[in-house]
């Protein structure tokens, strides 16, 4: 067994980097894929008794984290690249609550559904 000391994407065979480029892409793609296909397991996408805002709150925060997750931000080299001024400041407090946003709506909505739902039918 020969053992390669090589950067795979540096080999001479042309075909390794697409290779590695679509196995990338494929574990992207699915990982992508695999939140949307567990909802859709789980509820059939019927709406059940929530209202539109619920559902709206609930899919925003799963799309933009994994939409910032295919981005991959992060932060800390934002704000060594915006550089530490006013402008840097803003926009990384800015970009901040544009994140946030989705998350805290949709924790918001999960307590409050869960502090309607009543286990097994008891009634306080």
């Amino acid at each position: 067994m020969e053992v390669y000391d090589d950067n795979p994407l540096e080999s001479d065979d042309p075909l390794v980097p697409t290779v590695i480029l679509v196995a990338a892409l494929t574990v992207v793609v699915l990982l992508g894929v695999f939140p949307h296909v567990f909802i859709f397991l789980l509820t059939r996408f019927r709406k059940g008794h929530s209202t539109r805002a619920e559902r709206a709150w609930m899919m925003s925060w799963l799309v933009f984290n994994q939409f910032f997750a295919q981005v991959g931000l992060d932060f800390g080299e934002a704000r060594s690249v915006i550089g530490i001024s006013w402008y840097g400041v803003i926009m990384f407090y800015l970009a901040t609550l544009i994140y946030a946003t989705p998350a805290i709506g949709g924790f918001v909505i999960v307590g409050k559904m869960l502090l309607e739902f009543t286990p097994c039918g008891i009634s306080e």
